[in-house]
């Protein structure tokens, strides 16, 4: 069964009430799981104190809130389209929420192509620099 993109730009299919048969409901809910513990798996590497100053750290704490925020933020609508709450079960806020995901996206595809060389060269010259200044010697 095709995904009929044009019915995206229909206010009244953004606002139908959902079904009484949930098909869609466990593949749903199992793929934002699994995308929740990625982003959980991330929060938790960028948590390492021994990444905490790298650009690295920037790229794990940027994934976890894009993938955290909006998963856990869908599968609470996905919830109140379950149990058929009123206004809140509408298509139109998961699909505001996928294009604010998606805008996401693409600010993590921007950081990484563009400001993450440029951060690595900073740090690495950084390191260098620290490497060769005398540390001060500790007092017993």
């Amino acid at each position: 069964m095709p995904i009929d993109f044009s019915k995206l730009i229909n206010l009244n299919y953004l606002e139908e009430q959902p079904p009484t048969t949930m098909a869609y409901f466990l593949s749903a809910v199992v793929g934002l799981s699994i995308v929740l513990v990625i982003g959980l798996v991330c929060w938790r590497a960028a948590r390492q104190p021994a990444i905490k100053g790298h650009p690295r750290h920037v790229i794990l704490v940027l994934l976890a809130r894009w993938l955290c925020v909006p998963s856990m933020i869908v599968l609470i609508l996905l919830f109140f389209r379950n149990q058929g709450i009123m206004y809140l079960s509408w298509r139109l806020w998961a699909v505001m929420v996928i294009l604010v995901w998606l805008a996401g996206i693409v600010w993590i595809a921007y950081w990484v192509l563009v400001k993450y060389p440029k951060a690595m060269r900073a740090h690495k010259l950084s390191e260098l620099k620290n490497k060769y200044i005398p540390q001060p010697r500790s007092t017993k």
